[in-house]
């Protein structure tokens, strides 16, 4: 171990490494006081390792994922790519109106989507095991909303070029994974351009997203706020006009 290396280089007495290395462990490892700050210890090379099976464990954890039928080689493929981003309040995960760089998915911690351009910016809050950003690599758009950290989170991110070669090998999760992202490009262009004919159950005033996170729901009376996605209802022909202004090849976008 480092600490123990580095003081007997500095030929530290014998009783003294003893008590530096006991508490060291009490800190550390005994389940309760443990906290990433270990990790600073590690070398580089092994931390890549760490975080890979983390990243593995975070998308088993993801309802979305884990009940793919190709879950296990999507998700390892995935893990591979993906890097530990740690990120403070009210920093910037990315900006609306550009282009889409990395997919993202949340450990620890919320993150606020909202709208700038939009006279009523606060669209919707989501937390832990949500994955967000994957709209505009999978359709060749521009971001439709911006993202900020709302509380202090652990990120994992791929960048959209490893996403979208990973998902080649694995049509069927690339399909779903459309499928979703078409529903959500809906919900925004319908909070955009809202229909007063059309009752959105996800409207502006819920506080979670747990439409890929369910698991993450606290386990009271929210199913009766509208926090739970309960399919929204909706017609998909707001999104399917956005993405054809976007981009024309994505006519052939199938809805199923």
């Amino acid at each position: 171990m480092q600490v123990d290396g580095w003081m007997r280089a500095k030929k530290m007495p014998t009783e003294l490494r003893n008590q530096v290395m006991d508490n060291f462990r009490k800190f550390h490892l005994n389940g309760n006081l443990y906290d990433d700050s270990v990790l600073r210890f590690i070398v580089p090379s092994d931390l890549i390792d760490i975080h890979r099976v983390q990243a593995e464990q975070l998308l088993k954890r993801i309802p979305f994922f884990a009940n793919l039928l190709e879950s296990d080689g999507l998700i390892k493929e995935l893990a591979f790519h993906m890097d530990r981003v740690v990120m403070s309040k009210n920093e910037t995960i990315f900006g609306e109106s550009v282009h889409g760089d990395s997919v993202c998915f949340i450990e620890s911690g919320l993150v606020e989507l909202y709208l700038p351009s939009c006279d009523d910016p606060n669209y919707r809050v989501i937390g832990e095991l949500c994955f967000f950003g994957e709209v505009s690599p999978l359709f060749g758009t521009l971001r439709t909303a911006a993202a900020r950290v709302k509380r202090d989170c652990v990120l994992f991110q791929i960048a959209s070029h490893d996403f979208l070669e990973v998902l080649k090998d694995f049509p069927r999760a690339a399909k779903a994974l459309k499928k979703v992202a078409l529903e959500r490009l809906n919900r925004v262009q319908a909070y955009r351009h809202p229909d007063p004919d059309d009752v959105d159950e996800l409207a502006k005033d819920d506080d979670i997203d747990t439409q890929d996170a369910r698991v993450a729901k606290k386990e009271n009376d929210q199913s009766d706020s509208g926090i739970v996605d309960k399919n929204h209802g909706g017609s998909i022909t707001v999104a399917t006009k956005f993405l054809q202004a976007e981009n024309p090849v994505l006519l052939a976008v199938k809805q199923a």
